[in-house]
This record gives structure tokens, sequence and C-alpha cells, in this order.
């Protein structure tokens, strides 16, 4: 199913892939938001239950439905979020209070993941590797680039935070010389892409029936931008499985 509608996990699970540490934590996925109605009836066959929050109708089925009338023009959005990239987050949780979100991409999954607050966390995997756009700077370094595009996401402090609580230190502005150097995961002078010379990218075994799908997310690129001590990376979303 993953290769078909291209989800995507991300947040600290993308993290711990390439750390091997473990945390007690959400698993966080991502997909465009008409794919959610499969993903999300995927989790209940899987023993998952819904948990709407305050603001949510009572089944999934139903706030999906609210939310695609929303998005239709012809209901209220109402949502936890003041991301332009997100349009709905749900919860789903097993017995053993294990939980699952699925957050509602609103053209690409890959836009929210660098709609992240900072470097550290735009590490994802798909149906075909996992991914790490910054890993000198995450792993190497043990620092993350804070990143400001234009939109407050609550809970952002918070994410950066829970970082430096991990052993990351902030870069609010990196030294000219990696501006500068095209090995650099944070050089400004040239293009990135997914699965460039300077992303980390460990190919997974797929175990379907069918040959994969060509991993999309790869045709996707971006640009580091400076300004004073604003950092922003700069996009435009590529619709499509896996983007």
């Amino acid at each position: 199913m993953e290769s078909a509608i291209g989800l995507l996990l991300s947040g600290s699970a993308g993290y711990q892939f390439f750390t091997r540490e473990m945390y007690n934590s959400d698993l966080d996925t991502y997909c465009v938001f008409e794919a959610c109605v499969v993903v999300g009836q995927w989790y209940l066959s899987a023993q998952y239950m819904f948990r709407p929050r305050t603001h949510q109708l009572p089944s999934f089925s139903a706030d999906f439905e609210r939310m695609k009338e929303a998005q239709d023009g012809i209901g209220d959005e109402d949502t936890d979020y003041n991301d332009a990239s997100i349009v709905q987050v749900w919860d789903f949780e097993n017995s053993t209070l294990e939980r699952i979100q699925l957050i509602a991409a609103r053209h690409s999954a890959l836009e929210v993941i660098l709609s992240f607050h900072s470097t550290c966390v735009m590490n994802f995997i798909s149906h075909r590797a996992a991914y790490s756009l910054f890993p000198r700077t995450t792993f190497k370094h043990k620092a993350m680039l804070v990143v400001d595009n234009g939109r407050e996401t609550p809970g952002s402090n918070e994410g950066v935070q829970k970082y430096v609580e991990r052993g990351l230190k902030v870069i609010h502005s990196p030294s000219v010389t990696r501006i500068l150097d095209t090995t650099s995961d944070l050089v400004a002078v040239s293009p990135r892409f997914v699965n460039d010379s300077r992303t980390w990218c460990v190919p997974i075994e797929f175990c379907g029936s069918t040959d994969p799908q060509p991993d999309f997310v790869e045709a996707n690129s971006f640009k580091m931008e400076y300004h004073h001590e604003t950092n922003k990376i700069i996009w435009m979303a590529i619709t499509g499985p896996g983007c």
C-alpha cells in the first residue's frame, strides 16, 4: 500500500532509524489528503482505534468526509495546525496505547517534512529507502539548523527543545564556509535534490508480491536560502505517489 499512495514515515521514527536509538514517541505517518481515507481504514483494520481530538467527529470516516467537504469549499476546516502544508492530523491508538499519527498533506508529504522546525527531523522512510537530507549536520556534527519558512507551527519550540535534550546543538546561522561548500548539506550556492550526494540513502528490501513502484520522492529538489538570521528552504511541491 505504501508504494501505491506514497505513505512516508518521519518524525522520531526517521531520526531513530539512523541513530539506532529508541525513544518513547508516536509513529508519525504522512501522505496526501486524498489517500488518507485508505490509510486510516488500514489502521482501523489493524486493530487501531480512532481517537478524535476535541474538534473532530467521533468516527474517522465521518471526520475525513468533514475535511473533504471543507476542501471542496462547502464546510468548515478546523485543525490544530496553522500550517498551509497540513490539512488535518488524526490519531490512532491500539490496546497497548501505542499511537500512530496520520498527517494529511495538502499537496505533498515531502512538503510537510520540509516545513519542519529544523533540519534534524528531515529524515523519512518510503517503501524503497530511508533518507536523511541533512546527515552531516545532524549525525556527524550533532547539530540542527533552525528553519523559518514563514509559518508558526504549534509545538515547534518544544520540538527544537526535544532534540536539544537528545544531545543536538542549535545552529541559527551556518558559517560562510558551509554555505559556499558544494559538498555541505547546508550549501546555498547550488540546489539540493532528494538522494543527491549530500543525502544519506539506505535502500529497504521490498517485500511486496509485485515489482515496487519507483520512488517518486526523488523527483523533488529544494534550495537553502539565508537572510541575516533567517534560514529558509525553498521548494515547489511535486504531486504524485511518494512525493
